[in-house]
């Protein structure tokens, strides 16, 4: 039973490290190719610092929802 449980932990922890490296290339490809990706849809992108957060959410929930 302790081995199961150390075995479990161990497994646990290298997918939340290898899930948290994944999360940050993502979020990686997305900074370097956002503006290609306003492109291939068809919006204009952010004109203003400002507004990149908001817009950025905005794609995000229409590639996600489709809305």
């Amino acid at each position: 039973m302790p081995v199961g449980l150390a075995a479990a932990f161990v497994a646990y922890r290298g997918m939340f490290l290898a899930a948290l490296v994944y999360g940050e290339l993502v979020q990686s490809a997305f900074d370097l190719y956002r503006l290609a990706l306003y492109k291939q849809l068809r919006w204009s992108p952010p004109v203003r610092a400002g507004d990149e957060v908001a817009r950025d959410e905005r794609l995000t929930t229409y590639l996600f929802r489709g809305v």
